[in-house]
């Protein structure tokens, strides 16, 4: 039987670390391998977890599609911000949220495709916390919110 178990660092945290290799990488040979590497990073870092949640039941479910949305949006609202940049923007979304889109099928179609990567994956969350996981991806994610608002900053200066 699958075991589905939320390890969350929020995939909005994921996105926005994406969108700022995106702004920041101009070569996608190396941005693709250094966002899935971000992600990797980040979530061998203490972060938010809630231990045992599962993304088939109702609970898991909402939190997943609500952090999912969100990370959506991120990736909208920065391709429209940079417009000059949005291929770079999107290659960097994609890479940094990757290693967890690996779970959908596990999720909706009750297949594993992650394998050892997937296995690999959950062994290098180690610290997954409500308490401080939330104060180190709340401290995270106003970071690269900084650096995006910076980076918009500099596009109109």
């Amino acid at each position: 039987m699958l075991r589905i178990i939320l390890e969350l660092m929020l995939l909005t945290n994921h996105s926005l670390t994406g969108v700022v290799l995106g702004l920041t990488v101009d070569d996608p040979a190396i941005l693709v391998p250094a966002a899935i590497g971000s992600h990797l990073i980040l979530d061998a870092t203490p972060h938010f977890g809630i231990p045992k949640l599962n993304f088939r039941r109702p609970k898991g479910f909402i939190i997943g599609s609500v952090d999912f949305g969100i990370s959506l949006c991120v990736l909208i609202i920065a391709i429209i911000a940079f417009p000059g940049r949005r291929g770079l923007v999107a290659l960097g979304w994609l890479g940094a949220v990757s290693p967890d889109l690996l779970y959908l099928p596990e999720i909706f179609l009750k297949k594993r495709i992650s394998g050892k990567f997937g296995d690999f994956h959950s062994w290098i969350q180690w610290s997954e916390t409500i308490w401080p996981g939330v104060l180190t991806d709340a401290a995270w994610g106003i970071l690269m919110i900084v650096v995006i608002l910076e980076r918009l900053g500099s596009c109109y200066t």
